[in-house]
């Protein structure tokens, strides 16, 4: 039997090698095959595979999660109302089966949607904008020191999500001196293991934090999910809020020109409210 998760990630050569390996049940000559699918996780943009192509016979036995465990409604509700204001979905049909199960709800008079497959209470997300990138690390800074001195929070349940060498540079420039002055290490890494020291915080982008979470994420630099030439990453800001399993702070800096990093730092201003 094979077992795939997060398969809108696989290109179509390697799910039709995965499923070519398949050995047919003597009895029943079904190849059996449990696949796990989020479009709203599709950081390829691949479009959905026509399951007969790999020699699946998927019809009338396929069916919708109607429940997530990861985040809290807050923060499910924030990302995907920040999703759907930068990638409208309303004609896909993933998102008419969730409406269709009452799964989603549009709230009319706010134009905002209700998440009813997650029931688990929390904190608010919160979103801070600053005027230029060194006050927007500062105050990250100032956060954290809070977070882990006044609060009691430990150091590795809190992980930094960021795209861009630039941000990630000038993070570990202007704070890593100064956490390390009250006990904290940051540590930045593309790779799969985040097995670290209770001291150490992780600084990582969500294509490598893909299948993990944390208790408190921190998406810095949330302004550089948009392009200079004005691709907006959608669906990678998307995965990088519902890392979070309780607390979610998103930090950018203010745009002023019209580009898709102002729109970006305008949908999340205004989800936020």
């Amino acid at each position: 039997e094979l077992f795939i998760d997060e398969a809108q990630d696989l290109g179509p050569t390697t799910l039709k090698l995965l499923f070519s390996i398949i050995k047919k049940n003597p009895t029943t000559g079904q190849r059996p095959a449990m696949i796990f699918y989020d479009n709203a996780q599709n950081l390829y943009d691949r479009k959905t595979p026509k399951w007969s192509d790999f020699g699946l016979e998927l019809r009338g036995r396929s069916t919708i999660m109607k429940e997530s465990f990861r985040s809290t409604n807050p923060i499910c509700e924030f990302a995907l109302n920040v999703l759907y204001k930068l990638k409208p979905s309303e004609l896909n049909s993933d998102h008419q089966e969730l409406v269709n199960l009452g799964l989603l709800e549009l709230i009319e008079d706010r134009q905002k949607w209700k998440v009813h497959y997650n029931k688990v209470d929390g904190p608010q997300p919160k979103f801070f904008e600053y005027d230029n990138l060194n006050d927007e690390i500062e105050a990250i800074g100032d956060h954290i020191q809070d977070w882990v001195e006044k609060e009691g929070v430990t150091p590795n349940d809190i992980t930094i999500l960021y795209l861009g060498q630039y941000i990630s540079k000038r993070i570990m420039k202007d704070l890593e001196v100064e956490l390390a002055k009250i006990g904290i290490q940051i540590q930045r890494q593309t790779s799969s293991n985040f097995n670290v020291a209770e001291n150490t915080i992780v600084m990582t982008t969500p294509h490598s934090f893909k299948g993990y979470d944390s208790e408190i994420i921190v998406i810095a630099g949330a302004d550089q999910f948009a392009s200079n030439d004005d691709e907006i990453r959608a669906r990678s800001l998307y995965v990088a809020m519902t890392r979070a399993r309780s607390i979610l702070h998103v930090y950018a800096k203010t745009y002023l020109r019209d580009c898709g990093k102002k729109t970006v730092v305008d949908v999340l201003r205004e989800c936020s409210q």
